[in-house]
């Protein structure tokens, strides 16, 4: 469902520029490189990147949309799961980033626990609705998703396309 609008956004250093249109759309795991196409081995004790989405040219995103539903603002489900190769659920922590081109300035977005991403997708009432927040990714910046396991050792988050999966809600400016 396409919701056009013309809307300013706040780019870097306060410059206000207006795109012409914005649009909801829900990623999975097939729009993050890293996690799209192969396992993904995490180092115990630190933040390790799962995957990344480039904004391309001419671009915005933002993590999470914002909707009115029953009179209130409120954002979508988020949903992530993910299992090692024998289907056990990994546990830990996913935080969701917007960084520049370079990394030079990452900004976490949010930080949640991995039970509580794996609430039922189809449950508003259950799940983590994620509304747009105001720091986006513009041309060449990514968004980028990074998981801290519970672990002592090293996991390795399957990629199979059915256990493993990502239910992410962003907002396109164009």
């Amino acid at each position: 469902m396409k919701n056009y609008a013309k809307i300013p956004v706040a780019f870097d250093g306060g410059q206000v520029v207006e795109m012409a249109q914005q649009y909801q759309q829900t990623f999975s795991a097939l729009n993050f490189a890293g996690i799209a196409t192969a396992d993904v081995v995490c180092l115990p004790g630190q933040y390790n990147q799962v995957g990344v989405f480039t904004v391309p040219a001419q671009e915005a995103v933002g993590w999470g949309v914002s909707q009115i539903i029953n009179g209130g603002l409120t954002g979508d489900a988020l949903y992530m799961a993910f299992y090692n190769a024998l289907g056990v659920a990994l546990e830990g922590t996913v935080r969701l980033i917007v960084e520049d081109a370079n990394s030079n300035n990452p900004q976490t977005i949010g930080q949640f626990r991995t039970e509580r991403l794996r609430a039922d997708q189809n449950d508003r009432t259950k799940a983590i609705l994620l509304q747009l927040d105001k720091r986006l990714a513009k041309q060449d910046s990514r968004l980028v998703i990074k998981f801290y396991p519970d672990s002592a050792t090293s996991v390795t988050i399957m990629y199979n396309g059915t256990s493993t999966k990502i239910i992410a809600p962003v907002t396109i400016f164009q």
